[in-house]
């Protein structure tokens, strides 16, 4: 909670993980000063901490924070991120792109997919959601919504609504030609 709505609130001084909780809990109007509240803030914290990069919000109330913040003082909260982050085309997947469409898909395509490492195959597509071709940008959403991955797409909209739900050797069968048996493949893929 903000400290002008509840004088119990206290400064979080180091997050390694932002939370589903976190955000849902934070989506309020920020302040006359700041811009885009808090929810905005971990959002981008989120991005920074993918790509591995340290982030700290701080009050804009504070005196040369940056220079504060350089000698080793602790001001506000410290977004660190695990691990190194994502190299240049994962970074670019994860914070610079926009998805030109959704890809929702069941709960098993989404709890594998979650754990990295894994293409999306036909099998676990549910829907297709928005206008996308082969090579574009999509977000991949669990059955509540949440994007899961993005990644770039083996396949048009039309295309990935066809072979929906279906085997991969089913593929040329639907389409006409084979081309690929993932419709993202784990070297395009980026949790997000």
């Amino acid at each position: 909670a903000a400290p002008r709505q509840n004088p119990k609130a206290r400064i979080i001084p180091l997050v390694r993980e932002i939370t589903e909780e976190m955000l849902a809990g934070s989506q309020s109007k920020g302040s006359p000063v700041a811009s885009g509240g808090m929810w905005t803030k971990l959002l981008a914290a989120r991005i920074a901490m993918s790509c591995g990069i340290p982030m700290v919000v701080a009050s804009g109330n504070e005196t040369d924070p940056l220079r504060r913040l350089l000698s080793g003082e602790r001001l506000g909260t410290l977004f660190v991120p695990r691990g190194g982050g994502y190299r240049s085309k994962r970074r670019w997947l994860a914070a610079g792109s926009a998805p030109a469409g959704k890809i929702r898909v069941d709960s098993g395509a989404a709890r594998v997919l979650s754990r990295g490492g894994r293409s999306l195959l036909p099998s676990g597509v549910v829907t297709v959601e928005g206008r996308f071709e082969r090579g574009d940008v999509v977000a991949v959403v669990a059955p509540e919504g949440k994007e899961v991955v993005r990644g770039i797409v083996n396949f048009s909209d039309w295309e990935v609504a066809r072979i929906a739900g279906r085997h991969t050797h089913e593929i040329e069968l639907l389409l006409g030609r084979r081309g690929y048996d993932e419709v993202i493949s784990r070297n395009n893929l980026v949790l997000v």
